[in-house]
């Protein structure tokens, strides 16, 4: 056959060219989708150990997640920045995160099992589920030390949390005016006054604790800063009232001691 474009281009050479060509491109498809195997690979474990900690913080987290956005554009760039660190070493640190954050949930767990009493459940079950269920259960009884009750470690958790909704009610209601008084002094405006809440109460006196904690230490921290505040907001006060005595006439008739104020009042 004779290439009418080329026509003294040897055959042969043609066809080698075009089977490289085919090759590179076979080569190519096969790298790309090795590449996007590893980042379903890698995703996959990134859900694992969010399911686990959702707040978890880590540099191979990061790099991991900066990973899943390579692409034909910034492939290079990533892997200039971040040599010698590939997807597959990224993948292996994360499977060691996700096994070491596992064990550490796993110890807690175990250690409240056998604190409250309470049996493995039977597989498959959810460890993180687990965990926050033992932790509330924990939680509930120890608010509910004081109280009488014929409620047991074994009882059911709904059991223990609507017997402790009966029996706080009174404490709920002082929680929220404790919180509302901390509103009230930082001046929170009314659209963040958001009492919380989770899935089962919608006034939950543990959330509600939680937050005045978290408020009474920020005040704490921002107290010299509050105690300048409210002496500006008396001056304040004070001024409006020493403008309203001052435009007077009839205070110059009276005692001498009020112009004595007045003039330590300006000075």
């Amino acid at each position: 056959m004779v290439n009418k474009f080329f026509p003294n281009l040897n055959p042969v050479y043609i066809f080698v060219k075009i089977v490289s060509t085919n090759e590179a491109y076979s080569t190519l498809s096969d790298l790309t989708n090795q590449l996007n195997k590893l980042k379903e690979d890698i995703r996959i474990v990134l859900d694992q150990i969010s399911s686990l900690n959702p707040d978890s913080i880590s540099n191979h987290l990061t790099l991991a997640k900066s990973f899943l956005t390579v692409n034909d554009d910034n492939e290079t760039s990533w892997i200039t920045n971040h040599h010698p660190l590939t997807g597959h070493s990224l993948h292996s640190h994360l499977i060691i995160e996700y096994e070491r954050l596992r064990e550490i949930i796993l110890a807690e767990v175990i250690r409240l099992r056998h604190e409250l009493d309470q049996n493995e459940p039977s597989s498959p079950y959810d460890l993180q589920q687990e965990l926050i269920d033992l932790r509330l259960r924990k939680r509930y009884l120890s608010l509910l030390s004081n109280f009488p009750h014929k409620l047991t470690s074994r009882s059911s958790l709904n059991e223990i949390r609507q017997t402790y909704e009966q029996l706080t009610a009174s404490l709920r209601a002082q929680a929220r005016d404790k919180l509302n008084r901390l509103w009230d002094q930082l001046d929170v405006p009314n659209n963040q006054r958001i009492i919380p809440k989770t899935k089962d109460n919608e006034d939950d006196y543990l959330a509600i604790n939680d937050e005045i904690n978290r408020l009474e230490i920020y005040v704490e921290s921002i107290r010299p800063v509050l105690t300048k505040i409210q002496k500006r907001e008396w001056y304040k006060k004070e001024m409006v009232e020493f403008e309203k005595h001052a435009a007077d006439p009839a205070r110059l008739r009276g005692s001498s001691t009020q112009l004595l104020k007045e003039e330590r009042f300006r000075i």
